[in-house]
């Protein structure tokens, strides 16, 4: 995406096996003319410049120069300056830097990416996945109680419910590639890097279903705010005005009286939270109060 005619910015999400392609992906910009200034998170800011003859070397440190481990990045710096390279800028995986000299020898702090620590990664993933649907499919008996219905009649019930949703969804279909890159890695036994065209296919729907969900929760937290946070204020409604049945079992109501009531509403369900005295006669016992919720 160009911003101007001297600023572009791309949207792609690069993982800590990719940084062959990453060096790649660069390699090509700077033959276009754009130098990479800024690489944070699933997003990369390029500007125009003349030198076309640039070398790129990215360095999967990881976060072994962030934090607490500032000093160190310093030094980094300084090692690449010593090399011939100079340093452009990094993320918590990627150290970038540029040299004229195409001949220059790469530096590369650390060594490939294991099988292992990939497992581990998407293990972590998978523990996600699991927490996430057991907390969103729960029982049948939760679904029916109370505490379920006011939680979806709130907009703040709603949309955390909707986000989590949304994040399953997500959760499911990284998974799912996962497991198709598993099986070819065992079956074929190599270690298959994704190429350019695949990275750039993922980051449209991943980058595309971020800002739907930020969208998502910006739109529900404005409509919270608006309705008073789902919850109506307390108002009097007599039984007969609710739209919902009331049973007696054969008890003798005396009197009709009014009572209070909570409203919780969403455009999922309205949620009534009603509170009730009555008085009523039984053969045996006389004259009783009787109090709830319905």
């Amino acid at each position: 995406m160009k911003i101007g005619e001297n600023k572009k910015i791309s949207f792609l999400t690069f993982n800590k096996i990719d940084a062959e392609i990453l060096e790649q992906y660069l390699n090509e910009m700077i033959k276009e003319g754009w130098l990479l200034k800024k690489i944070k998170n699933y997003h990369l800011t390029f500007e125009k410049t003349d030198k076309r003859n640039l070398k790129y070397n990215v360095d999967p440190v990881g976060r072994d120069f962030y934090g607490d481990n500032y000093s160190n990045e310093i030094t980094y710096i300084e090692y690449c300056r010593e090399l011939g390279w100079e340093y452009i800028c990094g993320n918590d995986i990627f150290k970038i830097c540029i040299s004229e000299d195409n001949n220059k020898e790469k530096i590369k702090s650390k060594p490939a990416e294991s099988i292992k620590s990939l497992v581990i990664t998407d293990v972590i993933y998978l523990v996600a996945f699991i927490l996430l649907a057991n907390y969103i499919f729960k029982d049948k008996d939760y679904y029916m109680g109370s505490s379920y219905m006011e939680f979806i009649s709130s907009y703040i019930g709603v949309s955390f419910y909707i986000f989590g949703m949304l994040v399953l969804i997500c959760l499911a279909i990284f998974l799912f590639l996962r497991i198709i890159w598993y099986l070819n890695y065992f079956v074929k036994k190599r270690f298959r890097h994704r190429n350019l065209r695949e990275i750039k296919i993922i980051s449209v729907f991943s980058v595309g279903y971020f800002y739907m969900l930020i969208t998502l929760l910006i739109l529900n937290l404005a409509i919270t705010l608006f309705d008073g946070f789902g919850i109506s204020p307390r108002v009097s409604h007599s039984k007969e005005s609710l739209p919902i049945a009331l049973e007696d079992y054969h008890i003798k109501i005396q009197s009709e009286r009014d009572s209070e009531s909570t409203i919780y509403k969403s455009f999922l369900a309205k949620y009534y939270s009603f509170y009730d005295t009555t008085h009523y006669y039984d053969d045996n016992l006389g004259e009783e109060n009787s109090e709830g919720y319905l």
